[in-house]
C-alpha cells in the first residue's frame, strides 16, 4: 500500500514536472554562441535574456506580428540580432503598438548592439508608430541598424528610428519608405552636453546614415537638438529632404543641431517644388552631393536658414533680426566656451563645396523675410545679414584667389595661393585616404589660419568600420581599447539587493552607473566621482524585486557591464 501510494505520487510528480517544463521551456535553441529563435518577439526577448555579450540571435524566414498592446523588445546588452534577410523575415507592426518616441524595438546600449536582415511593415492609418528607438546616453558603444526594409503606410507620419541622446550609431544599407510629408524618418536628439564639447567632424562620435535608399514622402532625417549626424552616400528617389533643426521649433531642450556632415548623396527626383536640404543651425561640411533636377527648374531647394527670422513665436518669442546676431545656435556657431551658456558660442563656420544640381553649382534658396521682421528691425535686411558668407559659411568658387570661399585642386595648387581672408578653405584632391571603395586619394579640407594652411577636416572612414574591416588611417582609438582601463566586480553575487561595487580604474574621472532589469528598465542610477586606483561603493536597490539585473558603469569613452542576481 505504501509502495503503491509512493509509485502513484512519483508518477504525478513526473507528469507535473513535464507539464511545467513544457509550459516554461524556451522556444529558442543554442549552439555555441548562436541562438536560433522562432521569430516571435517573446522568443527573441528570451534569447537576449539568456545570451552573453557578443552572441548572435537569429530569426527565421516567415511573417510575425510584433508590438501587440504596447509590448516591445528590449535589447539591453551587446548582442547581434539577425533575420533571414529582407523580404524573408517580415515583421508587421501591430496597430496597438507603442507610438512616437518609444519604438517597438528599443536599444538600451551597454556596448555594441545590432539589428538587421528584416522587412518591417508599419500598420495602416495615421498612428505614428516607430519600429526603433535608441536609449543610449553616455554609452561609448555603437548601435547599428543594418539591412532593414521599412515601409511606412500611407498617412502614417511616425519615425523609422528615434534616437534619444546618443551621438554614436550607424544606420546602413536600409531601404526606407515614408508615408507622409511630415514623416521624420530618422529623428535624433544628441547628448545634452553636445554644445559644451569640441566638434566631432570627421570622427567616430556621430550618428551615421550610410548607403541607404529613401522613398515616398517626408524627411530623410530630423537632426534635432544637440545632434551630430553624418548622411553619406544615400540615394533619395523621391521628394524627401535632409533636415537639420534650429532652435526656433525645439523645446526640451531649446537647442539646435550641433553639426552635420552631408556628402556623396544623390537625389533622383526630377519633378515638383520641394526642398532637398534644409539646414537651420550649427556647423558642418556639405559637399559632393548631386541632384538630377535641371539647373533652371524650381525644386530640389538647398536652404541655409533660420526659422526665427520668419516667425514671432516658438523658442524666441519674436522675430530675429541682425540685431540678434548671433542668433542662438544659428549656422556658423560652435562650442560654448562657458558650458550651458549659448551667448558664449564660438565661431565654427560651415563649409559647402562641389554640390551640383543639373550639372552646375547647386544654388541656395531661402524664404521671404516677413515685413513685420523688417519693421521690428527698423529697415530692410536680407539673409546675408543673418547668415553671412565668409563669416558663418564658406562656399566653393570656380576662381579661387584666397579672398573668399573655398578652392578645389591639388596640394601644390593650394600652396601657390596666399589668402587675405582668414578661414577660407581649400579641398585638396590628391591627399586623404578615407574611402576604401576608391583607389588613390579621396580629398581633405584645409583652412587658412592667419599665415598658413592648416588641415581642417578629413571625412571618417568609409564604409564605416562596422560594415567592413578596412585600413583607414583616421580611425580613433577603438572602443575595445578604451574599455580596457576600467574593471568592476559585484559582491556578494547573488545578493539581497544590498551589495558592494568594486571599481578599479587607471584614471580619475566622473563615471555613470545604471542598473537595468531584465525588461531593460533603469531601476537605479548614480554618478560616482572616481579616483585612480581601487574604490568600494555600497549599493542598495531598496524594494526592487528579485531577479536578474545588469549593472552598467561607463564614462564617455569607456564602459563595462556585469550581471548579478537579487534573491
Amino acid at each position: 500500500m505504501i509502495r503503491k501510494n509512493f509509485t502513484s505520487n512519483l508518477a504525478f510528480i513526473i507528469i507535473l514536472c513535464l507539464f511545467i517544463h513544457e509550459q516554461c521551456a524556451f522556444g529558442f535553441t543554442k549552439t555555441g554562441t548562436t541562438y536560433t529563435t522562432d521569430g516571435s518577439m517573446q522568443d527573441v526577448s528570451d534569447a537576449i535574456g539568456d545570451a552573453n555579450i557578443g552572441d548572435l540571435i537569429t530569426m527565421p524566414a516567415g511573417t510575425f506580428i510584433w508590438g501587440d498592446a504596447g509590448a516591445y523588445l528590449s535589447i539591453f546588452k551587446s548582442v547581434k540580432i539577425q533575420g533571414a534577410g529582407i523580404d524573408q523575415t517580415i515583421i508587421n507592426i501591430s496597430p496597438t503598438a507603442s507610438t512616437w518616441t518609444n519604438g517597438v524595438i528599443r536599444m538600451f546600449l551597454d556596448g555594441d548592439e545590432s539589428f538587421g536582415g528584416v522587412t518591417i511593415n508599419g500598420p495602416a492609418g495615421s498612428n505614428y508608430h516607430s519600429p526603433f528607438s535608441i536609449h543610449a546616453y553616455l554609452s561609448p558603444g555603437i548601435w547599428r541598424i543594418s539591412n532593414v526594409k521599412y515601409i511606412q503606410q500611407s498617412g502614417d507620419d511616425g519615425y523609422f528610428v528615434f534616437v534619444h541622446q546618443s551621438n554614436s550609431g550607424l544606420i546602413d544599407n536600409c531601404d526606407v519608405t515614408g508615408g507622409a510629408g511630415s514623416s521624420e524618418l530618422i529623428m535624433m536628439r544628441g547628448e545634452p552636453d553636445s554644445w559644451d564639447t569640441d566638434n566631432s567632424l570627421g570622427e567616430e562620435g556621430n550618428v551615421f546614415i550610410e548607403n541607404c535608399t529613401f522613398r515616398g514622402q517626408g524627411y530623410v532625417c530630423d537632426a534635432n537638438a544637440n545632434s551630430r549626424m553624418v548622411v553619406r552616400y544615400c540615394t533619395i528617389t523621391d521628394n524627401i529632404k535632409i533636415d537639420g533643426h534650429g532652435v526656433w521649433s525645439n523645446s526640451n531642450p531649446t537647442r539646435g543641431v550641433r553639426h552635420m556632415e552631408i556628402y556623396g548623396n544623390h537625389w533622383a527626383s526630377t519633378a515638383g517644388a520641394w526642398a532637398a536640404m534644409e539646414i537651420r543651425g550649427g556647423s558642418g561640411m556639405i559637399f559632393n552631393n548631386v541632384s538630377d533636377l535641371g539647373s533652371g527648374i524650381n525644386g530640389a531647394w538647398f536652404i541655409l536658414t533660420e526659422y526665427g527670422v520668419c516667425n514671432n513665436n516658438g523658442a524666441f518669442g519674436q522675430y530675429q533680426t541682425p540685431s540678434n546676431y548671433p542668433i542662438r545656435d544659428q549656422i556658423g556657431r560652435g562650442k560654448y566656451s562657458t558650458p550651458g551658456d549659448y551667448t558664449t558660442a564660438t565661431s565654427e563656420p560651415m563649409y559647402v563645396w562641389n554640390n551640383l544640381k543639373g550639372g552646375v553649382q547647386w544654388p541656395f534658396n531661402n524664404w521671404a523675410i516677413p515685413l513685420a521682421a523688417t519693421t521690428l528691425y527698423g529697415s530692410t535686411f536680407d539673409w546675408e545679414d543673418i547668415i553671412k558668407a565668409d563669416r558663418d559659411y564658406f562656399l566653393s568658387t570656380s576662381s579661387f584667389n584666397g579672398t573668399t570661399g573655398i578652392g578645389i585642386g591639388t596640394a601644390a595648387q593650394m600652396q601657390l595661393i596666399t589668402p587675405t581672408k582668414n578661414g577660407v578653405g581649400f579641398w585638396v584632391t590628391d591627399e586623404g585616404e578615407w574611402n576604401n571603395q576608391n583607389s588613390g586619394s579621396d580629398g581633405q579640407l584645409y583652412a587658412w589660419n592667419t599665415n598658413q594652411w592648416m588641415l581642417k577636416y578629413t571625412p571618417y572612414c568609409y564604409p564605416h568600420p562596422l560594415v567592413s574591416s578596412n585600413s583607414c588611417t583616421n580611425i580613433p582609438l577603438s572602443i575595445a581599447e578604451n574599455r580596457s582601463s576600467l574593471d568592476i566586480k559585484v559582491y556578494p553575487n547573488p545578493n539581497n539587493g544590498n551589495f558592494m561595487l568594486d571599481i578599479n580604474s587607471i584614471q580619475s574621472e566622473n563615471i555613470y552607473m545604471n542598473i537595468v532589469n531584465i525588461l531593460g528598465e533603469i531601476v537605479h542610477t548614480e554618478i560616482i566621482s572616481l579616483l585612480a586606483g581601487k574604490m568600494n561603493v555600497p549599493i542598495s536597490l531598496g524594494q526592487n524585486a528579485k531577479g536578474v539585473y545588469n549593472i552598467q558603469v561607463f564614462s564617455k569613452k569607456r564602459t563595462v557591464n556585469k550581471r548579478f542576481i537579487v534573491n
